[in-house]
């Protein structure tokens, strides 16, 4: 008995030994994933911090599709919806709004999580393929300071969206394809099922409309196939045809789309041919540059001109016509990968060289997120360079190679780090711009916008002139300096440049109505009314030429009431003005018209709170409220209310609900903070006082002096 008992202890023993190796050897084979995305995480952390910047209102914090329930539906049904009609990034910021508001770090994390997850199927792609260095080239991916414009611009959802799930469909049909076994099988069909394909299929599409420029996935994998088994099956063709076809719509419907409804139409995109040409092979030899050498990455690049004439232009063709005929002809000696490398970081990269108008162009040629896909290729040529020349300096010996690769990672790392930063926030993104992009004319255009709204006139119509010396034709910087200048009473100077401004878009609205009031200022009454109807004219719907033109132009009888939308912009200019009761007669005439409209009934709201009239505010708040449950402003301004009204648990609910929503609104919790010393909770007010402080709103002396009177510093401070 004593023998049967000691044998049970040993193979229990031993179950129980199993297990714990089990388990060890699971934590090692993960042990490589997590410290991937650990890295790639602590690489970002200055992005997790920002905020939102450029684009980034039309994306997500004023975007109405996002508030309520019925905006999903917009997104998939509806192309004109959104900026871009990319119904799969958008539901992921649907429910991301739904979950948390427009708190930007949720936005930020799910960015860096994507591009985490990014990189470990890099590792697994290449792992597939038995390319060498796979797991260097995820962390090469993942913390290379290119990237970063697609990871910490929550705009680029749809880049590391598109990215992943680019990836996904990618590895599932290299499975079906290629199978678990040998790469180079002489066989007839694929090794893997059919429903591998599918999967690989429904992804794509996914892709697709996360983002269109995934239509390159088919053609990608039909190189990596041939590369591995110098064929494709004829299952495998019809596959990679139909994914083909189903890309191809996509891109066209995503082109027209980019003409008709973003903009990108013009003079801006009018290159021949030849230009074309010139511009893809420059952009070729730009983007590998950037990655070899990641210095001076920036928001905006100088848009280079295109000179046909120039002889010095055809050096770049000529350049990657020799590095393809040179990658060719060493196939047999250096093996196939390095032009396969090269041949899809130009597949890939094809939908941003310039053949399509895409229009972010309009700004500049070049912008480092069009790379963030086709960089894989020279990422994974990289390392397997690498990885081949580190096994024979240090054969055997992985702890040195892997000493080897650290320094490199953490340089990497350490970039990442510091370009992360320029995202903070927009005037921290736009002189980081300027800085390391001195032509860069959108950005001192933006630049300025910000600067004169800080009061900053003077520093705002220098970098207005900085972008005109970039493009003198550059309309929007010639109003907007104009603009200043007829405020600064230099009406002789301002005419010039609206004239200046025309002469490169003469159907600008705006320009024609702004040169009409210098015009009109300066004394030449015949000629401002010849502009004032060229404005008109200009624009078929005159709503769009903004308050002050409605204003102007009403009060000149050139124009009739304004209906519905318009009703709303007059309400808000005579409010502007001090004239809150007429403003509030325009805005009841906007919501008849439009009874749903919540910025009318915020807006009224706030305006019938100015005057003293609480119970009307309140039923616009309760009106807007009901529209959009999740709005923090709504919450802010009824909590207001309360609080004038005296009912202030109810101003405590709302003023909590709002912190809720928008953790960050330094409104909210100072209005908080004072509803609680009402209520007697001190140390809650004091509380709530430090963070209204932290997000940069001083409380006012005469409330800090009655809150240190009751309790004379914070609770949590030392004596």
């Amino acid at each position: 008995m004593a023998a049967m008992a000691a044998r049970r202890n040993r193979e229990a023993a031993g179950e129980e030994g199993s297990r714990f190796a089990d388990l060890a050897r699971r934590f090692r084979s993960g042990l490589p994933a997590l410290l991937l995305v650990v890295g790639v995480a602590v690489a970002y952390v200055p992005a997790l911090r920002a905020g939102f910047v450029w684009d980034d209102d039309f994306y997500v914090t004023d975007n109405p599709t996002l508030r309520d329930a019925a905006g999903l539906g917009r997104i998939w049904l509806k192309t004109d919806a959104n900026p871009q009609y990319y119904p799969v990034t958008f539901t992921t910021f649907w429910l991301q709004y739904r979950v948390g508001g427009i708190d930007p770090f949720g936005y930020h994390l799910l960015n860096v999580l994507l591009h985490a997850g990014s990189a470990l199927l890099l590792w697994r792609v290449l792992r597939k393929l038995r390319i060498p260095g796979a797991l260097l080239a995820g962390w090469i991916f993942g913390l290379h300071p290119v990237m970063v414009e697609s990871v910490a611009w929550v705009t680029e959802r749809k880049n590391v969206l598109s990215g992943i799930l680019f990836l996904v469909s990618a590895l599932l049909f290299l499975r079906f394809s290629l199978g678990d076994g040998e790469e180079g099988r002489a066989s007839d069909r694929p090794a893997g099922p059919r429903r591998l394909a599918a999967l690989s299929l429904a992804l794509f599409v996914l892709a697709l409309l996360a983002k269109s420029v995934t239509a390159t996935l088919p053609v990608a994998l039909a190189l990596l196939i041939v590369w591995k088994r110098r064929r494709v099956t004829r299952e495998e063709a019809v596959w990679l045809g139909a994914m083909l076809a189903i890309g191809a719509g996509m891109g066209l419907l995503t082109a027209r789309l980019e003409s008709l409804q973003v903009g990108a139409r013009g003079a801006d995109w009018s290159l021949t041919a030849v230009q074309k040409t010139l511009l893809a092979s420059r952009l070729i030899v730009f983007y590998l540059g950037k990655l070899v050498w990641p210095s001076k990455l920036a928001f905006f690049y100088e848009r280079w001109a295109i000179d046909a004439g120039n002889p010095a232009a055809y050096l770049f063709p000529a350049a990657i016509a020799a590095a393809a005929a040179a990658l060719w002809r060493l196939r047999r000696r250096i093996g196939g990968g390095p032009l396969v490398a090269f041949l899809y970081f130009g597949i890939v990269l094809f939908p941003a060289l310039g053949f399509f108008r895409v229009y972010p162009m309009r700004y500049s040629w070049a912008a480092d997120h069009f790379q963030y896909l086709a960089a894989l290729g020279p990422i994974a040529l990289l390392s397997a360079a690498l990885a081949v020349v580190s096994a024979n300096w240090a054969a055997g010996d992985r702890r040195a190679r892997t000493a080897a690769a650290i320094p490199v990672l953490a340089l990497l790392g350490a970039l990442t780090w510091r370009q992360a930063g320029d995202y903070r926030d927009l005037e921290t993104l736009w002189r980081r711009t300027v800085e390391k992009s001195p032509r860069a004319f959108t950005a001192h255009c933006a630049l300025a916008g910000l600067l004169g709204r800080e009061g900053d006139g003077e520093g705002a119509a220098r970098h207005f002139e900085l972008a005109i010396e970039a493009k003198p034709d550059y309309a929007d910087a010639l109003n907007s300096l104009g603009t200043i200048r007829a405020g600064q009473r230099r009406v002789t100077e301002a005419i010039d440049l609206y004239r200046r401004a025309l002469r490169a878009a003469p159907e600008n609205a705006i320009v024609h109505y702004n040169l009409a009031g210098a015009l009109e200022a300066s004394g030449r009454a015949d000629e401002a009314m010849a502009e004032f109807e060229t404005a008109i004219r200009c624009s078929p719907d005159p709503s769009k030429l903004g308050n002050d033109v409605w204003l102007a132009l009403y009060r000149r009888g050139m124009l009739s009431p304004p209906p519905g939308r318009a009703q709303r912009g007059l309400a808000r200019l005579l409010a502007e003005r001090g004239r809150a009761r007429d403003a509030i007669g325009h805005y009841r005439l906007a919501l008849t018209e439009d009874p749903s409209s919540r910025e009318s009934l915020l807006e009224m709201g706030r305006l019938l709170t100015d005057t003293g009239d609480q119970e009307e505010a309140a039923h616009c708040f309760e009106s807007a409220l009901r529209l959009e449950p999740r709005d923090p402003a709504a919450h802010l301004e009824m909590g207001l209310v309360q609080e004038r009204r005296g009912d202030l648990s109810r101003a405590l609910l709302e003023y909590r609900e709002t912190i809720r929503l928008d953790p960050r609104s330094a409104v909210a919790h100072h209005n908080l903070a004072v509803v609680l010393l009402r209520t007697g909770d001190t140390a809650g007010a004091w509380r709530e006082t430090l963070m209204a402080k932290a997000g940069g709103l001083e409380a006012r002396p005469e409330f800090l002096r009655e809150l240190s009177s009751r309790m004379p510093r914070p609770p949590t401070a030392p004596p």
